[in-house]
C-alpha cells in the first residue's frame, strides 16, 4: 500500500548532524523514527561532548504534527544532553514560521538549544554552518540523500 508520506533521514555522525526531509501526512511510525534518530544523535553529541545540528526541510503541504507529537518533541527537547543543539526548520510558509516562533515564546527552549526557522534550505544551512560548523556542502549532500526516495520532492510550489 502506497501512501503520500515521506520522511527521509540522513546523518553525518562525524559532523554530528541530521538532515530530514518531510512531506505528506505522517503516521506514528514516522514520528517515532524521527524522534529515535534525534535521540541517537543527541546521545552521540553528549558522549563526544560536541554540539549537534538538526535540519528539517518541510515540503509545501506537509501536515503539522498533532498535539501529542508536539508534546513529545517538547519533552525530548527539554532532555537533550548534548552541550548544544542547533535546530533549523525550513518551510516556505510565512504563517508556519510565525507559528513556530510563537510556540517558542509559549514554551521557551532550554538554554543549550538554539532554534531558527528559515524560508530556504540555503538560509538554514548557512545558519548551521555559522553556529555549529558543518559546511553547507555537507548539509546539501545530506539533504540530497534524505530526499532521494521522494519523487518530486519540492519545498516550493
Amino acid at each position: 500500500m502506497r501512501r503520500d508520506t515521506l520522511v527521509g533521514l540522513a546523518f553525518d555522525y562525524a559532523a554530528h548532524v541530521l538532515v530530514a526531509s518531510m512531506s505528506g501526512t505522517h503516521v506514528a511510525a514516522d514520528h517515532e523514527r524521527v524522534y529515535a534518530a534525534i535521540g541517537g544523535l543527541d546521545r552521540r553529541g553528549k558522549v563526544d561532548a560536541r554540539a549537534v545540528a538538526l535540519l528539517f526541510v518541510v515540503a509545501k503541504g506537509t501536515e503539522s504534527p498533532d498535539a501529542h507529537w508536539r508534546r513529545r518533541f517538547a519533552e525530548q527537547r527539554k532532555n537533550f544532553g548534548s552541550p548544544h543543539v542547533f535546530l533549523a526548520m525550513v518551510t516556505d510558509s510565512a504563517l508556519m514560521r510565525g507559528v513556530l516562533t510563537a510556540m517558542s515564546w509559549i514554551s521557551p527552549e532550554p538554554s543549550h538549544v538554539t532554534s531558527a526557522t528559515r524560508a530556504t534550505f540555503e538560509e538554514a544551512a548557512a545558519w548551521i554552518e555559522r553556529r555549529q560548523g558543518t559546511p553547507q556542502f555537507v548539509l546539501q549532500s545530506l539533504l540530497t540523500q534524505a530526499a532521494r526516495p521522494a519523487e518530486g520532492f519540492s519545498l516550493g510550489s
